[in-house]
């Protein structure tokens, strides 16, 4: 960010950072109705200010660093979720900019600009924010910055650099494990450049400062976790859960491999990046910083197997994880266009355009869907807080955990959602059975299922409604209402 120009490109991305996120329901004024994953984080994160222990209080799969930003955003809001979208806006900003860095040292200014953008684009249609892959794009940009100015100057690893290299490892792996072939595929390649020139004492010295560093930004999480005695709980949730969730099974990389490449075509970005992969193929031979794209290339496949399609489950947000990637890519093919085929500035801004109209109608899309008033989740917010106590405990038995948030109501079970939660084999049976103990300990004032989960209640509850409840009619719901009618006592 060395020239005065360049002063300028800050707040221009900084604006279209806000313009993105306009598509959250955080953002300033939109309507809030933040179901599924986006709730779940938002209620852990509300906990964890009440002082509940994550992962033994409140049960999740995702890292710690997760909740700690979306904690942190609520904080300094006093509560208000818009703080968790200033979060947002600050981690995309931060990536734009270091983006923009390192595509312009790939193939000028202007190509490294529009290569930003249409990253923006690309990510309009991927559901930005709050989740894992997006605070994960700061730190994957960091690592792709140190790795490409090795690899420009030919020169060792400066020692900063080792240790942002390392920081940034460890912050990803906190976040989701999987999300980690950047460092994978780039730290292999510069380790076989050195062992290639024979340099042995550089290898060690890279090694033992990124793992110094990665050790050291992960010592104060596990002091943490043995100063609350908690390590147990985020080991079996963290871990042990999520082997059995994400199953790699041949079945299930295919449909996540599938839902991957057909996001990335509502995108428009499986064009950039098919285009790349074929040239590579045609010209390796004649490519200049071939280990680059070596790099390059094999981070996009072992990222969209191991972080998109391992999962194997129908959410767009995953090949947020290829992002930067692909705006290396993009940057990287109208460098050439500019240099090996002569085009001027206005047909790249030209070509940008149209490969950013298609998102771009996503995202209007999707921000005018943020902004659309939620009417049946306010009505059955304004139910709970009507039909129950402050202190009263109530059960979502589903994904919504956003009602309690927005209620002001607790769950009655450290299992505030159960969708898909119940449904990992064995782990799921264990903890629905977990569950049932804890409503019949806790006696919920209200539960609450979800129809489109299920039509009927699901076995671990059914009987418990059965005798205890009574259901409540709600117009224009996709929910179904219990009211606590009798005790076992009564």
């Amino acid at each position: 960010m060395s020239s005065h120009r360049d002063f300028f490109i800050l707040p221009f991305l900084l604006l279209v950072s806000a313009f993105v996120l306009l598509q959250e329901p955080f953002a300033p004024f939109a309507n809030g109705d933040a179901a599924y994953d986006t709730g779940v984080y938002l209620y852990s994160a509300d906990r964890m200010l009440d002082g509940a222990l994550l992962y033994r209080d409140v049960f999740d799969h995702k890292g710690p660093l997760l909740h700690l930003l979306n904690a942190l955003g609520l904080l300094i809001a006093g509560r208000n979720p818009v703080g968790i979208w200033l979060v947002d806006l600050a981690c995309l900003f931060s990536f734009a900019a270091v983006m923009y860095r390192t595509a312009s040292r790939l193939s000028g200014r202007l190509c490294g600009l529009l290569a930003v953008l249409y990253a923006f684009a690309v990510l309009s249609v991927l559901e930005p924010g709050a989740g894992s892959q997006f605070f994960a794009l700061p730190f994957m940009a960091a690592a792709l910055e140190v790795f490409m100015a090795q690899q420009d100057s030919g020169r060792p690893f400066s020692t900063g650099g080792l240790a942002l290299l390392g920081g940034s490892f460890t912050c990803v792996l906190l976040l989701q494990p999987n999300l980690l072939p950047i460092w994978c595929v780039f730290g292999a390649v510069a380790g076989w450049q050195m062992l290639a020139r024979g340099e042995y004492r550089e290898l060690a010295r890279t090694l033992a400062i990124a793992a110094g560093a990665a050790l050291a930004s992960f010592l104060p999480f596990l002091a943490l976790g043995v100063w609350h005695g908690v390590l147990d709980d985020a080991v079996s949730c963290y871990w042990t859960f999520n082997r059995q969730y994400a199953h790699p099974d041949p079945a299930t990389l295919a449909a996540g491999l599938r839902y991957t490449l057909a996001s990335l075509w509502r995108s428009n970005a499986l064009i950039p990046l098919g285009l790349y992969l074929v040239l590579l193929a045609v010209r390796r031979g004649r490519l200049p910083r071939l280990p680059l794209h070596l790099a390059l290339a094999g981070s996009l496949l072992l990222t969209t197997v191991v972080s998109c399609a391992l999962s194997g489950r129908n959410y767009p947000h995953y090949a947020i994880a290829l992002l930067p990637l692909v705006c290396l890519v993009v940057g990287w093919l109208l460098g050439e266009l500019q240099d090996r085929w002569k085009t001027g500035s206005t047909a790249l801004v030209a070509l940008y355009l149209v490969l950013s109209l298609k998102p771009v109608a996503w995202h209007l899309y999707y921000t005018y869907q943020a902004y659309r008033p939620a009417p049946q989740a306010a009505a059955v917010v304004a139910y709970i807080r009507e039909h129950s106590a402050p202190g009263d405990r109530i059960q979502v038995v589903g994904n919504d955990s956003q009602l309690y948030f927005r209620s002001g109501r607790q769950s009655s079970s450290r299992y505030h959602y159960t969708t898909p939660l119940f449904e990992v084999p064995v782990r799921g049976r264990a903890m629905a059975e977990e569950f049932r103990g804890h409503l019949a300990a806790n006696r919920p004032k209200l539960i609450i299922v979800q129809s489109q989960h299920y039509p009927v209640p699901p076995p671990y509850v059914a009987d418990i409604l059965e005798r205890y409840y009574e259901k409540v009619p709600l117009a224009g719901s996709n929910l179904s209402i219990y009211r606590l009618a009798r005790t076992p006592s009564g």
